[in-house]
């Protein structure tokens, strides 16, 4: 009976030991970061982009409406975009988050 318990304890240690290598091992190697999601224009991160008023003409908003553009697509043009009613509503670098889920 002692030798059952002996070896189902050095079972279960292992087991636990095995847990904790995995766990530091998930934790020190994270996720990799992958570039090819970040706007080519990194400036877009660190200030406020705004719309012109041809961009605003061609999605019918009136030219006096003061809009931020989030995100754009691969030709520039504004897929995301934020209307903004007080200066205290723009969004800066330090308040963005990604707009789009990373690709896996």
């Amino acid at each position: 009976m002692r030798v059952n318990k002996k070896i189902l304890l050095l079972a279960v240690g292992l087991l636990v030991l095995a847990a904790l290598v995995w766990w530091f091992y998930a934790q020190r190697s994270g996720p990799e970061k992958d570039d090819t999601n970040v706007s080519e224009n990194q400036s877009a991160y660190l200030e406020p982009v705004f719309m012109s008023t041809e961009e605003k003409a061609n999605l019918y908003i009136p030219a006096e409406t003061k809009v931020q553009v989030l995100n754009r697509d691969e030709k520039g043009e504004p897929i995301t975009y934020k209307i903004i009613n007080n200066d205290s509503e723009v969004v800066t670098g330090d308040k963005m988050a990604p707009i789009r889920p990373e690709n896996q």
